[in-house]
């Protein structure tokens, strides 16, 4: 959730979100 935030606040949170899960999943 603390992710989230910061990456809403920094208005990336799709683009950042995407790539953490591509990370994850790789």
């Amino acid at each position: 959730a603390q992710l989230e935030k910061i990456v809403c606040a920094n208005g990336l949170s799709e683009n950042v979100y995407e790539i953490a899960s591509k990370s994850l999943a790789a």
